[in-house]
């Protein structure tokens, strides 16, 4: 079983998506499927029977959000954001 998302580039930044996909390797796996200027889909999956993907998705996609916002916002530390560490 998958769960498909579109998300608004402006809102997403790639390297955002990046950052929670690495975060959650452990229980999911990630493909894009679409990419455009403005948008890209993504194929969330999980990668083991022990945790439902109804649970990793509202996780993993508030993770991005978090991740997003703290971006956007200038908050995030490290190589992206205005904070550099």
């Amino acid at each position: 079983m998958n769960s498909r998302f579109t998300l608004a580039n402006s809102i997403y930044p790639r390297h955002c998506l990046e950052e929670t996909q690495e975060a959650f390797a452990h229980l999911c796996s990630v493909k894009i499927l679409q990419e455009s200027p403005r948008a890209c889909e993504i194929e969330i999956e999980a990668v083991t029977d022990e945790v439902a993907l109804s649970r990793i998705t509202p996780e993993f996609l508030n993770y991005l959000l978090d991740l997003s916002a703290a971006y956007h916002l200038g908050l995030m530390k490290g190589q992206y954001g205005t904070n550099e560490v």
